[in-house]
């Protein structure tokens, strides 16, 4: 077992939050990552990393890796390159006390480029510090909030890691995403007749009729604790002197029970019984999972947060992540809390400590050894922003 230390005062507090604010400013919609991948790029080769560029026609992935003489121990830390769209509006994080907020009118852009941050702090640390090191991987994706589709085009033949440590869930830093669920799409065409609404409504047919009595029959909401279903999306008509003769509705559910899923996937698939002239297209988007507690690498993430002075504690996620692709694959991924407070909204933000404790977290899962010439030191909490300290 490694020694039990804390690396906290030798990190660059302010190294850290100056690459973050940098990595926001950089616009990175899905599907349009591709400035601030070549960003990162550049900060991976001063790091010495081994680049391996995946590209597809949607995008590119990124996978940087760190050997070690040390140990054949690898571990992939994967991250997502792309935030949701936010128009053309330039990010303006902001400082406030130990607070990073977005200036109100856009998003912050903590998911996922704070946990990127903490990885390039923790590698730069552990080469500072001559810090004996398990070998590792970054593997940042694009497209994750779009279907979670740079993930799934990764290769997995071309990264060395089976264990694969994310941190692209929202809460404080200590969280362990114990379980996700199966998510599925749908999508029902209902097929109606044209007519005159006010010379021959009786040769028409109304489409939006019949999909209000199909949306009716399905359950919706919160159907149990594990489950959720939810019409998000309907399209139809013309004109108000028409009878509509199509009508598309889309959705979704979500569910970690099987049987569930199985139910309405059923009733889905079961309502050209009932109804006429309607298509019903199914996709599962992901598949869920439970972590066992007792896997040796959830035992030791669980014992790593135990090192950082917070007590880890498990947590279901009603989400999706790149860990449920990863875990498709048959990799051992696990999920972890961020720090990220309310993503995808003006309100989002985190904490500078969180910030800390996660860069934390990532140097003693990495570490093998205590860094040389140890010494206590008081770390004042001066967040005062530094032009790029040590990222020329």
């Amino acid at each position: 077992m490694r020694p039990d230390f804390v690396i906290f005062y030798r990190m660059k507090t302010k190294r850290v939050i100056d690459f973050f604010f940098h990595s926001v400013k950089i616009p990175s919609p899905s599907y349009r990552e591709n400035k601030y991948r070549i960003f990162l790029e550049k900060k991976l080769e001063k790091l010495g990393a081994e680049i391996i560029v995946e590209k597809s026609e949607e995008g590119t992935n990124l996978i940087a890796r760190f050997p070690s003489k040390f140990s054949n121990d690898w571990i992939g830390l994967s991250a997502h390159m792309d935030t949701v769209e936010n128009g053309n509006e330039k990010i303006t994080p902001v400082l406030d006390g130990n607070m990073i907020w977005s200036s109100g009118e856009t998003i912050l852009g903590a998911d996922n480029k704070s946990t990127i941050s903490m990885f390039f702090e923790a590698a730069k640390t552990i080469q500072e510090n001559n810090i004996k090191h398990r070998p590792f991987e970054f593997l940042l994706t694009f497209g994750e909030e779009k279907h979670l589709t740079g993930a799934r085009l990764l290769n997995p033949e071309k990264f060395i890691s089976r264990k694969i440590l994310l941190m692209d869930a929202s809460g404080k830093v200590g969280g362990i995403i114990e379980s996700s669920p199966t998510h599925y799409s749908f999508k029902i065409i209902v097929k109606g007749k044209k007519a005159h609404a006010g010379i021959e409504p009786e040769k028409g047919k109304n489409a939006i009729k019949a999909a209000a009595l199909i949306i009716t029959s399905f359950p919706d909401g919160r159907i149990s604790p594990t489950t959720t279903f939810n019409v998000g999306e309907i399209r139809g008509g013309g004109a108000t002197n028409i009878v509509p003769d199509e009508v598309v509705i889309e959705g979704e559910f979500r569910s970690t029970e099987k049987d569930q899923i199985d139910e309405i996937v059923e009733q889905l698939m079961n309502l050209n019984l009932q109804f006429e002239d309607i298509k019903t297209d199914l996709v599962q988007d992901y598949l869920g999972y439970s972590l066992k507690k007792e896997d040796s690498f959830v035992k030791e993430i669980v014992q790593v947060i135990k090192k950082t002075g917070l007590t880890p504690h498990f947590t279901a996620s009603g989400g999706g992540s790149d860990a449920n692709i990863f875990r498709e694959k048959g990799l051992n991924a696990v999920n972890l809390t961020s720090g990220m407070i309310e993503p995808h909204t003006y309100n989002e933000c985190i904490a500078v400590d969180d910030l800390i404790k996660g860069t934390e977290i990532i140097i003693n899962i990495l570490s093998l050894s205590e860094p040389e010439k140890t010494r206590k030191k008081t770390v004042k909490k001066n967040y005062s922003i530094a032009p790029m300290c040590g990222w020329p």
